[in-house]
């Protein structure tokens, strides 16, 4: 060991003899030159530990990472390191080194510690047994290496080696009027400023955390202060402070867990209806205040389209509404097709021809639909070539697409805003007397133009016919004659007898029932005329069931009715289209069919021929009403309506569907009844009956006090008082079959 020492430490000794201190020192340019890195003696060494002796070496401050190579060869001959073929350059002396070195001392009197490598090439050596590789210095990290902070705020610190391992250390503060640790490893900050906090182990390794701290903020700022949230849904409350002021952590609460629940961070959910608060706290006090409003979540939604058409290329803004009370923050659009996407917000986009079903959805699942169907964008529109108005009149264009081709969205541009202004949308109000050339355009600036006139109105007018006679169920709109260059955009119409004639919300008179009224129109100058509107029953055509059906009523009614509505049936071939099955006579006993099902009989037969005929309901008559409609390629349809009230019965004739009815022939009363067994299914028979007499026509029209059919026992109009065919008809279970 003592060998190995001297033939380590003799080169040091005597590279300390030749050059000055200072520059000895100055070789450790690792770190500023102070008192800690004065070289200790040999003596302090122990001798029998180089580890030992390495270790000393770092608490030097020579850097023990800057080429540890160099210093396990250092050459043995003091003298080597000093011959005129060394370069001066090697000896990298600090910018403040004397130019000559001081006085060579003959003899030093403490041996001392080995410095670093005095040559960055030192030449070879001649020693056998180089000296052990000195051990890296120790170094330490702490867990934060800067912070920021406000005043008022506590923030600990702490160290560990490279392995990860806590390591003891003591802790100073440049400047405590700043920073004050108040326990081990914990610091608050006191006033604004900047301190450095120093770390240093036991082993002389050190780390440094820079702190700014900051003012403490005197409010909080809050993006919103009200909001409403349905029951399920999240919110992140933003909060900001004012510039120049800081607070590492702010605190949020809620003041009703049970309608607000923190979830974490600034993020709370509704949980039942109610208000909350959210209260956002500063480290100083300082705090803010959110009013939360909790609804429940919708259970339906309302889309302001549900089918539209639109033109590639065409947007559009769907808007969604919730019932009453409810709410949601955040509604999802998508889209199921390429034809059509749809924004975060809602709004379409037509991209290519097809179709597509928006759908939009609640957080809680709800959802609702629109039906898009995209064509071609349009090349041609068209409105009215001219228009008349009086000042004050608003019109609203409707434009004309060609098939296959499509726009929504519409624009209208008027040339004299003075004369035609546009008001909203499509419609323009008529300001004064003159003409302006009014543009529509659709969504892709394709455009038609309509000349609109305004007018002033009539000192006099009249009805284009003084007298109309018609039927009931028609409406007719009447026409003027007015002064030239003069206009009446717009009559008040009113009826002596709206019972049989009646105004519509349209201007049109609605014929309701038999009878005449008078009709008187006025211009909104003052200035009236008055026409006749006669009023007549349904031109039912007569259908006669005599002599070939004397029980045929219901065949010969259901003919004349298809042939009001234009299809082309005979008597004989109604007959045939309803099914029917005769009476039997077995054990005494008459069996039949259901008269609900078929025809009870032969309606070439009469109730007291050998093969006699009865008749058939309402549901066998309205199956072979439409069996013939379907047969001829018709689009009505057979309706029944049996157990309606008499005034919706009445209301059928007033809208033109005359009506098979179910009564008493001639009104009379019932004096015996027909009867038979129907056959049951589990082998029983059901006694059945119904008044004898019972009797089908076609009701064609009414007056306040009368009935008017077409009777098909002789094929003749009949008219009977209104409330005897009411009692009749209630008798026979108010049955009742139209066209619609």
């Amino acid at each position: 060991m003592k060998k190995i020492l001297s033939r380590f430490l003799l080169p040091v000794l005597l590279l300390s003899c030749l050059l000055p201190a200072d520059l000895v020192f100055a070789l450790d340019d690792t770190r500023p030159y102070d008192e800690s890195t004065l070289v200790q003696p040999a003596s302090d060494v122990p001798q029998e530990d180089p580890t030992e002796q390495t270790a000393d070496f770092e608490t030097t401050g020579e850097s023990t990472q800057s080429e540890p190579e160099t210093q396990a060869t250092l050459p043995a001959p003091a003298e080597t390191e000093r011959t005129s073929e060394q370069p001066d350059a090697t000896r990298q002396e600090p910018s403040d080194a004397p130019t000559e070195p001081a006085e060579e001392p003959t003899e030093p009197a403490e041996e001392p510690t080995e410095p670093t490598a005095v040559s960055s090439e030192p030449e070879p050596t001649a020693q056998t047994e180089p000296s052990s590789e000195p051990e890296p210095a120790p170094v330490i990290r702490l867990n934060q290496i800067e912070v920021r902070c406000g005043v008022g705020e506590t923030f600990r610190l702490f160290a560990q080696d490279e392995t990860g391992r806590t390591v003891a250390v003591l802790f100073s503060i440049d400047n405590s009027a700043v920073l004050r640790e108040t326990a081990p490893g914990s610091f608050t900050a006191v006033s604004a400023g900047q301190a450095v906090v120093t770390a240093r182990a036991e082993t002389g390794a050190t780390a440094s955390c820079v702190v700014s701290v900051l003012p403490a903020p005197e409010q909080i700022f809050l993006k919103e202060t009200e909001i409403t949230l349905g029951i399920g849904e999240t919110y992140a409350l933003q909060a900001s402070l004012p510039a120049g002021t800081y607070t590492a952590a702010l605190q949020y609460e809620s003041g009703d867990s049970h309608v607000l629940a923190h979830v974490s961070g600034s993020t709370f959910r509704a949980r039942h209806s109610g208000t909350a608060t959210i209260t956002v706290t500063a480290q100083n006090g300082v705090f803010a205040v959110c009013t939360v409003t909790v609804k429940k979540a919708p259970k339906t939604l309302t889309l302001s389209e549900t089918d539209l058409t639109l033109g590639v290329g065409e947007t559009l803004q769907l808007a969604t509404t919730l019932p009453k009370n409810t709410w949601c923050s955040a509604l999802n659009y998508t889209s199921d097709t390429k034809a059509v996407t749809v924004s975060a917000d809602g709004r379409l986009t037509a991209r290519k021809k097809g179709t597509a079903t928006v759908t939009v959805t609640a957080q809680n699942g709800v959802s609702a639909s629109c039906s898009v169907t995209v064509k071609k964008a349009p090349k041609k529109i068209t409105v009215p070539k001219t228009i008349k108005l009086n000042p004050g009149d608003d019109y609203t264009f409707m434009p004309v697409v060609k098939e296959g081709y499509a726009s929504h969205s519409f624009t209208v541009k008027s040339g004299k805003k003075k004369i035609a202004a546009v008001a909203e949308g499509l419609t323009i109000t008529a300001k004064k007397r003159g003409t302006a050339t009014v543009t529509v355009s659709a969504y892709n600036g394709v455009s038609a133009q309509c000349e609109v006139r305004v007018l002033p109105l009539p000192d006099q007018f009249r009805f284009q016919k003084s007298a109309y006679h018609t039927t009931m169920g028609r409406h007719i709109t009447p026409k003027f004659v007015l002064p030239n260059d003069t206009w009446c955009s717009r009559y008040t119409l009113t009826s002596s007898d709206p019972y049989v004639a009646e105004i519509t919300e349209y201007g049109a008179i609605a014929c309701r029932s038999i009878g005449t009224a008078q009709i008187k129109a006025e211009t909104p100058n003052g200035k009236t005329a008055v026409c006749t509107v006669t009023v007549s029953a349904l031109a039912v055509p007569a259908v006669s069931q005599l002599p070939s059906y004397p029980t045929g009523c219901e065949a010969a009614s259901c003919t004349a009715l298809l042939r009001y509505y234009g299809y082309n049936i005979t008597l004989s071939g109604m007959v045939a289209a309803i099914p029917r099955e005769n009476i039997v006579y077995k054990n005494g006993r008459r069996y039949g069919p259901s008269i609900n099902k078929k025809f009870v009989g032969n309606p070439a037969g009469s109730y007291t021929s050998g093969v006699p005929g009865y008749g058939a309901f309402s549901p066998v008559i309205r199956k072979s009403l439409q069996k013939v409609i379907n047969s001829q390629g018709g689009s009505d349809t057979a309706k029944r309506i049996s157990g309606c009230s008499f005034e919706t019965l009445l209301a059928y004739l007033s809208e033109g569907h005359p009506a098979i009815v179910w009564s008493t022939y001639n009104m009379l009363v019932p004096q015996t009844v027909n009867s038979w067994y129907i056959p049951q299914p589990n082998g029983t028979a059901k006694y059945f009956q119904y008044p004898r007499g019972t009797h089908v026509t076609v009701l064609k029209g009414y007056t306040r006090t009368t009935v008017t059919m077409m009777d098909p026992y002789g094929g003749s109009t009949k008219t009977f008082n209104r409330s005897t065919f009411q009692a009749r008809w209630n008798l026979l279970g108010k049955q009742a079959v139209v066209i619609v």
